[in-house]
């Protein structure tokens, strides 16, 4: 036997308020455990990735990185102790000024 709309209705409303409860739980489980709410984690992991996105996107557009295979031997390259000395130099120099 069919259910009729009436029915079917009613189940998707109970349906409804059960996920609603689920949804509430999920958050207060995410704040006790966490200290804040599941909005704020959202907002932190998008700021995050916005900011090793650009990052990535300046680097890309400067040294014209076009592949990830680009991107592997920039690090290959970029990443070494020689680079990393340069870098410390330079920025004790900057300090000094």
């Amino acid at each position: 036997m069919s259910k009729t709309i009436q029915e079917q209705i009613a189940e998707m409303e109970a349906r409804c308020t059960q996920l609603e409860e689920l949804q509430k739980l999920f958050e207060k489980a995410v704040k006790n455990e966490f200290g804040i709410d599941a909005k704020k984690i959202h907002k932190l992991l998008e700021n995050a990735n916005d900011i090793s996105t650009d990052f990535g996107k300046k680097i890309a557009t400067h040294f014209g990185l076009k592949s990830n295979e680009d991107f592997t031997d920039f690090l290959t390259v970029f990443c070494t102790e020689s680079s990393l000395d340069y870098f410390i130099k330079k920025r004790a120099e900057k300090d000094e000024m």
